[in-house]
């Protein structure tokens, strides 16, 4: 299957100009995309990963500049998703001057989600009308772009690392076929990823999903080969003064995000799987026979005295939750296995956690379904899906938490049943239902 390549586009309504552009990328070896506008064809969807788009100010001829800057501005709409992260719009255009009246002409229009440019660069085609090394330089130059030369570099670095990691895996293979022919080479390339996937998932897992567990098994080699790449674009993106202390620059929104990002899987397959965030259903009347408490009490005992009230019960901002924390190796190589999962909460909104170290509260906020969230645990409720009494409380899978999240919230409760310690006697008292976090 051929896949799309859509980092640079190229929009002209004039065959000449936008073969002479394109030309430029071709000779250097760099894949773009070039759409001959006409007003009636358009990709069937707005496109995605689009870094560098040159589009020709005047799309259509014999009209004013309102009607100009409104079929740009659709053109802009039909070509490049909102969804990109950021490009670079290069205004390739006969009429250079005429930038500043667009962008003023786009600013009056943004509720027509126009997409928004990471920076405005013209490019007068008056310029380059000689041989296209003129082009080439300039086009050079915009490439070089200190400010954005790292936001592209980096993602080069990671194709090129990935391809690196790819290629040193099929040279552990030898070549032992005659010339043109490859069939004992494939098989065994196949018998090296198959060993390659039950190395790292066990054979059950690698059988359903060999692809997770080659990925898994090359992550570290494609991050050891990721860190070799020169890093001087970075160093020049971010300066000294990019750097503070601490991340509180950040603001809160941002910070939920990031930690939705770095530890939160909104997969809800499996969800039975290790590190699985379901919903317990509280109606169910085997709740209290299978925890000994009503589940408005079991909640009560998750918060400080006067913190939750029947109110907030009501409009149901707290969720119970189960966690699942079986074994890794049992998970990894698909025993049969008791699914152990810890009762907790998921809420959001401000609320102060009980004292006590059955208590654990996730060190960090997120976003979950439009909404700042915290997740915590008691670890004095614990229990197996498998037990007759508790296998119909367990609803839906809301979310996963990823495995370093999991894993550090597991030695929490490990440390907790076996109480691990020595006898002194503290400096300072302790916080209790407060913990250090790494």
């Amino acid at each position: 299957m051929l896949n799309e390549n859509n980092e640079i586009i190229i929009v002209d309504d004039v065959q000449d100009d936008l073969d002479r552009l394109a030309a430029v990328f071709h000779e250097k070896g760099i894949g773009c995309r070039a759409f001959r506008y006409d007003g009636i064809e358009f990709p069937q969807s707005p496109l995605l990963g689009v870094r560098m788009a040159f589009f020709d100010l005047h799309l259509i001829k014999g009209v004013d500049d309102m009607a100009q800057y409104t079929t740009l501005a659709d053109a802009l709409k039909k070509y490049i998703s909102p969804s990109n992260p950021y490009f670079i719009l290069i205004l390739w255009t006969k009429n250079a001057k005429e930038k500043e009246s667009f962008i003023k002409f786009a600013r009056k229009n943004t509720s027509k989600d126009i997409p928004s440019p990471l920076k405005i660069i013209t490019l007068d085609k008056l310029q380059f009308t000689d041989e296209n090394k003129n082009l080439e330089n300039k086009l050079g130059e915009i490439f070089d772009d200190f400010d954005l030369k790292s936001l592209f570099y980096f993602g080069d670095d990671v194709q090129e690392a990935a391809m690196t990691c790819f290629d040193e895996i099929l040279r552990l293979v030898e070549r032992c076929d005659k010339w043109g022919e490859n069939d004992e080479y494939m098989k065994q390339v196949k018998k090296l990823f198959s060993a390659i996937a039950i190395e790292m998932m066990g054979l059950e897992h690698a059988k359903k999903k060999p692809g997770k567990g080659i990925k898994e098994a090359l992550a570290p080699i494609f991050l050891h080969e990721l860190l070799k790449k020169d890093d001087s674009n970075w160093n020049v993106f971010l300066d000294s003064k990019s750097f503070t202390k601490d991340t509180s620059v950040l603001e809160d929104g941002l910070k939920v995000k990031l930690n939705k990002f770095f530890n939160i899987d909104l997969n809800t397959e499996e969800k039975d799987a290790r590190g699985s965030v379901r919903v317990v259903n509280i109606e169910n009347e085997t709740f209290n026979k299978c925890f000994s408490v009503n589940s408005d009490v079991f909640k009560e005992k998750m918060f400080v005295d006067g913190t939750m009230n029947k109110t907030e019960y009501d409009t149901k901002s707290v969720k119970i939750i189960a966690l699942e924390v079986s074994a890794a190796c049992d998970y990894a190589q698909n025993k049969t296995r008791l699914h152990k999962y810890i009762l907790g909460v998921l809420f959001s909104g401000k609320k102060d956690m009980a004292a006590g170290d059955y208590i654990y509260e996730l060190p960090f906020d997120f976003n979950y379904d439009g909404k700042t969230c915290s997740l915590a645990l008691n670890f004095n409720y614990t229990f197996n899906e498998e037990d007759s009494e508790t296998n119909k409380i367990l609803g839906e899978k809301l979310f996963s938490l990823k495995e370093n999240c999991l894993n550090c919230i597991i030695s929490e409760y490990a440390n907790h049943i076996s109480r691990l310690g020595f006898t002194c006697f503290r400096k300072k008292p302790r916080k209790h239902g407060k913990r250090t976090e790494k």
